[in-house]
């Protein structure tokens, strides 16, 4: 029996979140996740698995057992960026975070979502797409996920070139990042044409995945600068 204090905090939470047990199996969510879902209320999906989801998430239920048994396994939290599409019919991107508890006296995981939905643009979620099928994470188109703290960072990137890579990512032309970065555009080309020395990297359009692969710049950068 779920503690009555444990499912006042889930049902507090004004983002997705969710309790499953060690075999994936749905111990409480609340409405924001049932709804997302494609349950009109928390008690439908009690017992549920990723697979029983009524939307086109259910296709990367492999994923979502993944996660959990990273989580399982190491006892240590689980960060990353998903994109899937729910109930609505519309993607859903999200900064997810997994983690051991213990409820009841037996192992749990808890996970919660932070939606950044509206930062991207199909350029960004085009990169980030390419991004998770060169690293070999998924396999479904426009659904995907990727772990944030797998990407190793480094200084050799100058604070303008991240933010150059940043726009770039955007979909940005050189004038628009020098108007926004209020430098000439020569500087902003001599920025890029730096980051692709440095990840070792010959064509334009692959720069932000080759940058990412090369450890210049975390996946979270691109998303937040």
């Amino acid at each position: 029996m779920l503690e009555s204090n444990v499912r006042s905090i889930i049902d507090s939470v004004n983002q997705p979140m969710a309790l499953v047990n060690v075999d994936s199996e749905v111990i409480w969510c609340n409405r924001y996740c049932a709804n997302l879902m494609g349950y009109k209320t928390p008690e439908e999906t009690r017992g549920m698995m990723y697979e029983d989801q009524r939307c086109p998430a259910a296709e990367c239920a492999e994923d979502f057992r993944t996660q959990d048994n990273l989580v399982i396994e190491t006892k240590k939290p689980l960060k990353f960026f998903c994109m899937h599409q729910y109930y609505d019919g519309e993607f859903h991107s999200y900064i997810g975070h997994k983690f051991p508890c213990s409820v009841d006296n037996k192992l749990t995981v808890s996970s919660d979502y932070m939606e950044v939905t509206s930062f991207l643009n199909p350029v960004l979620t085009e990169t980030l797409s390419s991004l998770a099928t060169s690293m070999k994470i998924t396999g479904k188109p426009n659904q995907f996920w990727f772990e944030l703290s797998e990407i190793k960072t480094s200084s050799v990137l100058t604070k303008r070139e991240t933010h150059c890579l940043y726009y770039l990512a955007r979909g940005y032309p050189h004038k628009v990042i020098a108007n926004l970065l209020n430098i000439s555009e020569r500087t902003v080309e001599t920025h890029i044409e730096n980051i692709k020395y440095k990840a070792n990297c010959t064509a334009k359009w692959d720069i932000v995945r080759a940058a990412v692969k090369a450890g210049l710049i975390p996946i979270s950068a691109l998303l937040f600068l």
